[in-house]
């Protein structure tokens, strides 16, 4: 079995080269026989390349060098080169996976032929939590027990026909949803789930069918989730799987460490109605159009910036998913949303104004 692992780099000097503990702990896998294929996009004054050179007696190393864009166009990359491998495990430049890591993503798919995409679990080493930097919500008790019982009677809870079964799992109009049920859904002991990670993921490589991400997006958040669903499309299994690496602490394209980050993510989780609809997946828009008017109806009852920016978010996935908009447009479009976002104050906010500026 050929197996390859992928790590995406990106200005590990900023982070004192994190990858220097994460190929260590590569190095020292009981499951050696991989290949390390490295994403690499330069930054000014970056050494990363001489950590990686380090290494290079320890372990089979191939560079990639990525000369633009953001992570959907990394992971497209190692999707690429993954093609001629039977498993693909990524992991990220600031994790520490433990000696049986691969051996235990390879004896899975050893097991159990229909999976075809397995997420595992983090321990993070941490000195502040991500909530420590959330958006201010004014929410309360009852209201939040309102909202649920609307989408509730909307169908916000109901699964897509494509995952039923899942214990996260995107809706019939393309939401990620997280399951309320306490009683887990699982195969065995391992849940059905499309809330995958990628610093602890991996897939059959070889079912890709030339697959690749739409490259919309600047965090890059739901990329996880359209490869789940791609192979969810070609009759496999997505789980999650108690196998775990030591994330280190530090602000990443997922979590937010400053109130700019938050609402970037907060946009980019509910864009997946459309990326979902470029990776040719039908969606109920008669839903999606109810629920953008129930959040449109949640921020003139509270007026807080989250149900702001997820209602600008609707609003663009609804109207790009109908008109199949050009992910490279969309881009710029996000970008020029977030270059104003840097400017408001979260205090002092007017959502139409953000609207206009941005004129979706």
């Amino acid at each position: 079995m050929k197996i390859l692992v992928a790590i995406p780099t990106y200005n590990n000097s900023r982070y004192n080269y994190t990858i220097k503990q994460t190929l260590r702990a590569l190095s020292s896998q009981k499951y050696n026989d991989f290949q390390l294929l490295i994403v690499y996009k330069p930054s000014k004054n970056d050494k990363t390349l001489d950590i990686i050179d380090s290494f290079k007696e320890k372990l089979d190393i191939i560079i990639k060098i990525q000369y633009n864009g953001y992570i959907e166009d990394a992971m497209n990359i190692i999707l690429q080169e993954s093609e001629d491998y039977d498993i693909t495990i990524i992991t990220d430049d600031d994790s520490i996976p433990p000696p049986t890591w691969i051996k235990e993503h390879v004896q899975l798919y050893d097991k159990y032929e229909k999976v075809g995409v397995i997420g595992g679990y983090t321990y993070a080493k941490t000195e502040k939590h991500p909530s420590d930097y959330n958006i201010p919500y004014n929410g309360n008790y009852i209201l939040q027990k309102f909202r649920y019982i609307l989408r509730k009677i909307i169908g916000y809870y109901s699964p897509h026909p494509l995952n039923r079964g899942y214990t996260c799992y995107i809706n019939s109009f393309g939401i990620g949803v997280e399951s309320k049920n306490k009683k887990q859904i699982t195969m065995n002991k391992y849940t059905k789930s499309i809330c995958l990670a990628g610093v602890n993921m991996s897939f059959r490589s070889r079912f890709l069918d030339g697959y690749r991400l739409p490259t919309a997006t600047i965090r890059g958040i739901n990329y996880e989730k359209l490869i789940a669903l791609n192979f969810i499309k070609k009759g496999f299994h997505s789980i999650k799987a108690p196998i775990y690496v030591t994330h280190l602490e530090r602000e990443s394209l997922s979590r937010p460490h400053n109130l700019l980050t938050e609402i970037q993510i907060t946009f980019e989780n509910l864009l997946l109605p459309y990326l979902i609809t470029l990776n040719n997946i039908l969606i109920n828009f008669y839903k999606l159009n109810i629920y953008k008017k129930l959040t449109e109806f949640f921020y003139i009852i509270n007026k807080d910036l989250r149900t702001c920016i997820a209602l600008l978010s609707l609003e663009a996935a609804y109207k790009w998913a109908r008109t199949m908009y050009d992910p490279k447009k969309a881009r710029r479009k996000i970008q020029k949303l977030y270059n104003i976002l840097q400017k408001i104050n979260i205090n002092n906010f007017d959502c139409k104004s953000i609207k206009n500026s941005w004129n979706i």
